[in-house]
């Protein structure tokens, strides 16, 4: 954005906002930090040297594992004033931050020479005394500061104890009167209603910690110790959800005048896509016995396939309608995820995660087994 322009304003020279244009207008001005001129910004993902993010392609081929990197140049331009026909309101930038610095080249690694910047604070002038005296000698009529510490996220740049930039508190000075600063806004954000910290709030930076939808999941909750790649379903507990959501977010904010707010968080759910039941996955308790993880019996000369599938419910289902309607009518396909145990060869060994579809028609339900887990009978 460049300027603000009102109705009846006119740019009469064709030179863009200027003193000699009747009407209203704000101006933004930009200075460029790194470019052609001066060195492009250089940046990595991920920013550790040498390092690739995995893609281990099939579990039990070792032959195809890649590693991947994104890496680039770009120009940085920030704000440095905003002016109106008689204020300006000019931007002081710090070139010290920890937590966003150019990478040293494609091989990854921080460039500590070349970092982006911060805000310090920005002061408002009369335009008439800041074109007389210019920055040095004319004086703000109000000056906003920041204040900022590195706590959130720990581990997301060079430093291992610093995390990255995190807005603490503001302030208002008049005039260069500093009395304002005993009477900040100050911004908390891991603590919980009594201003207690949650540590596990704040959990170090991973790259691997996030459900498919990007949001924070910690892959302790899946189940079977499955990594996230393996399980990026979000989590279903509304309580741990909730968590997750306000993870590295602001929770408070104490006021000049001694009130407090205290902001809590919610995740995104839904009940339908489009016009269609939302559904979920569940786990599978066993395969033809409820603790049992053979897809076939390996006793016969035969080796038939089991036809039964135990799968743990959060509802209790009394009886076959039960298990018809909440879990097998909202469409006419089962998709289903296994971790199948796969033949050793030269090139790999182990587990691989084995996924499919059926249809209503392939899992009839023609018997309900309760002994132990509720679980329904495939019909071919």
């Amino acid at each position: 954005m460049t300027g603000i322009v009102s109705p009846d304003y006119v740019d009469i020279t064709g030179n863009g906002i200027s003193e000699d244009d009747p009407g209203d207008a704000v101006k933004f001005n930009y200075t460029q930090v790194y470019g052609a001129d001066n060195g492009f910004f250089s940046w990595r993902t991920p920013f550790q040297k040498n390092k690739a993010n995995y893609n281990e392609g099939l579990k039990t081929y070792d032959r195809d594992d890649k590693g991947t990197y994104l890496y680039g140049q770009k120009e940085m331009w920030y704000l440095n004033s905003v002016e109106s026909k008689t204020m300006v309101a000019v931007f002081r930038l710090a070139n010290d931050r920890k937590d966003a610095f150019a990478a040293e080249d494609e091989n990854g690694d921080a460039d500590l020479a070349k970092s982006s910047r911060r805000l310090d604070r920005i002061d408002l002038y009369v335009k008439a005394d800041l074109i007389k005296n210019g920055t040095t000698k004319a004086r703000p009529i109000k000056t906003v500061h920041f204040s900022y510490s590195y706590e959130l996220c720990k581990g997301a740049q060079k430093y291992a104890d610093s995390g990255k930039l995190t807005l603490k508190s503001v302030w208002f000075t008049y005039n260069k009167n500093n009395k304002g600063k005993l009477n900040p806004y100050v911004f908390s954000y891991h603590q919980d209603a009594n201003g207690a910290p949650i540590s596990d709030y704040n959990p170090s930076f991973n790259s691997t910690q996030s459900d498919r939808w990007g949001v924070y999941k910690d892959a302790a909750s899946n189940p079977g110790g499955m990594r996230n790649s393996d399980f990026p379903y979000s989590t279903q507990d509304s309580a741990t959800a909730a968590k997750n959501a306000s993870m590295w977010n602001l929770t408070d904010i104490l006021l000049p005048s001694g009130g407090k707010m205290h902001v809590t968080y919610e995740s995104d759910d839904y009940g339908y896509v489009q016009n269609k039941r939302a559904t979920q996955m569940t786990t599978i308790a066993g395969i033809n016995q409820p603790s049992q993880n053979k897809l076939y019996n390996t006793d016969s000369k035969e080796k038939e396939d089991y036809n039964t599938v135990f799968v743990n419910t959060v509802d209790v289902l009394k009886n076959k309608q039960d298990i018809r309607s909440k879990y097998l009518a909202i469409d006419d396909i089962v998709y289903f995820k296994l971790a199948v145990k796969m033949p050793t060869d030269p090139f790999g060994s182990g587990v691989e995660m084995v996924p499919g579809y059926g249809t209503i028609e392939d899992f009839g339900i023609s018997q309900l087994r309760r002994n132990r887990e509720p679980g329904f009978k495939r019909s071919h």
